[in-house]
Formats: structure tokens, C-alpha cells, sequence
């Protein structure tokens, strides 16, 4: 019997030995007390005795240029594979097909606070809307952790954003002596991409919703267990101004279509600050910061591509919106009304800081006309000529 022969026999009987001992086991608080004594017992093992040998001083590439330096730690995967009931053999060769593999696939999850979706949707391959009711509940157990301030956490009606990515080469065995890998990994899709997503995402829960959506927290998780994978639980926390307090319906139906829409708009820029200022507008507090808002996202819809003399901006903003909105006399009438009404409080509050009580604006109707002002052009994925349209 050759010396690999001899080690895989090596490896076989440690094996044996520690499913023995777990099909021994009998009460769940046995089995709580073995495994991390068993878990640290095959870790010293295995790091002796092939194929695990190879790969005991490791890298672990965890994406988008980030890593870290692992040694040992395949007690507990084999353990778990022991205890679904697979064959030492079997468990090698499962070992050697991972490490043959050499690539990792991940999930980012994103809360969206603020929205509540009604099913889970996929917007594009590897990337899918997860209701509450649908998400594991580890999910907000990860995210718990780290925050200290209860209202922070998501509620128990959030949905969730889940994004998938795959890093390749997962590992590189590390050179004794050595603490960082001699070559790169790739990250499909890459942080970049993955951003654009969720602030393309925000935007769609938006003009989907009625309530502000902020996604300020993330966290990854390797998609199933692997010697190989590392990075469990890695957080990422940016600042916004304040966090939604409730989720909002938002269909998901509703979500896909805008953030399809958004993907394929002619001119994104202007489209997405006026969302932008739909959503400030939403956490606004004052109704002086509200008309503010949405008398901007108002400007930025209906003035885009105007370079005649801004006068009678107010008069343009209104006949554009009753054009662009109506379908009969009666209705073009009541829109244009409405947002010459919203356009002239953003005037009022630019100018004083504050609305008159004796003004006559429904912000909660300028949200909703803004909304679908947003919604329509989106639905003809480009600007259009203003000039043809109000005569036509």
C-alpha cells in the first residue's frame, strides 16, 4: 500500500472514528456538548493527513478584493456531512470535488426598510425580491447583532433584496510562512454593479409605493456551507438620514416593472434625482420641506431639455403634467390645477422657509401626481417633446 493510499486509509479510520462517536449519541444536549469538542479534534486531525493536509494554511477569497487567511477549520463541514448520514469515503471525495471546484457562490441580503413586498419576484437573473414571510429568520438575526438601536432593525413585515454572486478562484493554498495569497480572485457580478442595483432598486420601490425606501445595510453569506467559503456574516452599514419606522405595500409586480423601466430609461440621470427628491420628500417632516421636495422632483420631470428663457416655469410644469397625464378636458384641467398649486408651494417655501396656512396644496395629492408623472415617463422610456405634446 503506497503512502497516499495510507493516508486516505489514515483519514478514513478519523472518520470512523468520530461517526462512531455520533452514532452513539442519543439526547440533543449529548450532541451539544460533543460537537465542539469533535469539531476541534478533526480540525487537529485532518490538518495532518491527506487531501486535507494540502489545504490546511489557505486564502480564502470572500469578493470583491477582500479575503482572509484560514487554517484548518473542516471539522464542522465534515461533521455535517456525517451527520446526513454520507460515507467517510464519500466525504473525501466530496472534500476533493470543492477544492477541484475552486469557486464560491455568495448571497448579498439587503433590507428594504420601508417596503413590504407581496411575493418574491425575480428583477434579473441573480437578483430577487424576498418578502418577510418568505425570508429565513437567521436573516434578521445577522442583522441584529450589530445594531444597537432597536429601531434600526427591519420590521417584522420587511422585505428583503437577495443579490448573488460567485468569486473564483474561492481559494489559494498559502505557501508555509506566508499570510496573503500570491494571486486575485474575480467577482461576478462586482460591489459596483451590485450598488447599482440596490440604488436602482430604491428607486423602483419609490415610484411602486407610497412611503420613503431606504436599503442602508447589508450582509453576505456563503450560499451553502464549504471548506472554502469564508466571510459569514460580513456587515455593511451606510449613513442615511433616518431610517422608514413601517413598511409600505409595495407590489412586486409593480417594483419589477419600474426598476426594469429605470434600467432602460434614455436619459437615467434626470429621472432618477427627480426619484430622488420623491423619496426626500417622503422623509420630509415639514410640509415646507415637502412641497420643497416635490416641487424639484416636479422641475426636474417637466423642465428637462427647456433651454428657452425660464419664465413661467409654474405654467410650463402644469400644462406639461395635465398633456402628459390627462385623458379628457375635465381631468387635464384638475391636474394642471394641482400641480401649478404644488409648483407655486415650492415657490413659497423657497422664498419664506414656510407654507401659508390659507395655501391651498394637498401634499399627499402632489406625492400621488408626482409619482405618476415619474411613472409615465418611464412608461415611454425617454422625454418627450414637450413642444408636441401640449399642442397635440
Amino acid at each position: 500500500m503506497g503512502s497516499k493510499d495510507e493516508a486516505t486509509a489514515d483519514t478514513i479510520e478519523k472518520l470512523e472514528t468520530i461517526a462512531a462517536e455520533l452514532g452513539d449519541i442519543r439526547r440533543a444536549k449529548e450532541y451539544g456538548l460533543w460537537r465542539p469538542d469533535a469539531i476541534g479534534r478533526l480540525d487537529a486531525a485532518l490538518s495532518c493527513v491527506a487531501p486535507f493536509q494540502t489545504y490546511a494554511e489557505r486564502w480564502i477569497f470572500t469578493g470583491d478584493g477582500q479575503g482572509q487567511s484560514v487554517r484548518n477549520l473542516f471539522g464542522e463541514w465534515v461533521i455535517d456531512f456525517l451527520l446526513g448520514g454520507l460515507p467517510p469515503g464519500d466525504v473525501i471525495a466530496a472534500f476533493q470535488a470543492e477544492a477541484g471546484r475552486n469557486e464560491c457562490d455568495y448571497v448579498e441580503v439587503l433590507p428594504t426598510f420601508g417596503a413590504r413586498f407581496d411575493r418574491e419576484c425575480e428583477l434579473e437573473p441573480g437578483v430577487t425580491l424576498i418578502p418577510a414571510a418568505d425570508a429565513p429568520c437567521w436573516w434578521r438575526g445577522r442583522l441584529a447583532r450589530p445594531f444597537t438601536i432597536a429601531t434600526h432593525l427591519p420590521t417584522e413585515d420587511t422585505g428583503y433584496l437577495r443579490l448573488d454572486f460567485r468569486v473564483r478562484p474561492a481559494f489559494e493554498p498559502l505557501a508555509a510562512g506566508s499570510t496573503a495569497p500570491a494571486g486575485a480572485s474575480e467577482t461576478l457580478p462586482g460591489a459596483a454593479f451590485r450598488d447599482e442595483v440596490r440604488l436602482r432598486l430604491r428607486r423602483a420601490c419609490i415610484l411602486a409605493g407610497r412611503g420613503p425606501v431606504e436599503l442602508p445595510a447589508s450582509f453576505f453569506e456563503p450560499a451553502r456551507p464549504s471548506p472554502f467559503a469564508g466571510g459569514e456574516g460580513n456587515l455593511t452599514i451606510r449613513p442615511i438620514p433616518t431610517y422608514p419606522r413601517t413598511a409600505a405595500p409595495v407590489e412586486s409586480e409593480a417594483a419589477r416593472i419600474a426598476y426594469s423601466r429605470l434600467g432602460a430609461f434614455a436619459q437615467p440621470e434626470a429621472i432618477e434625482r427627480a426619484t430622488d427628491r420623491l423619496g426626500r420628500a417622503r422623509h420630509a417632516v415639514a410640509a415646507a420641506d415637502q412641497a420643497l421636495e416635490l416641487g424639484i422632483a416636479a422641475e426636474i420631470a417637466f423642465m428637462h431639455g427647456d433651454r428657452s428663457e425660464r419664465e413661467d416655469v409654474a405654467l410650463k410644469i402644469a400644462t406639461r403634467a395635465a398633456a402628459l397625464l390627462g385623458s379628457d378636458a375635465a381631468e387635464r384641467a384638475g391636474i394642471f390645477r394641482d400641480m401649478k398649486r404644488l409648483y407655486n408651494a415650492r415657490s413659497r417655501a423657497v422664498h419664506s422657509g414656510k407654507l401659508p396656512s390659507k395655501l391651498r396644496v394637498d401634499l399627499h395629492d402632489g406625492d400621488r401626481l408626482v409619482t405618476q408623472a415619474l411613472n409615465s415617463l418611464l412608461a415611454h422610456g425617454r422625454f418627450p417633446d414637450w413642444s408636441a405634446l401640449t399642442v397635440g
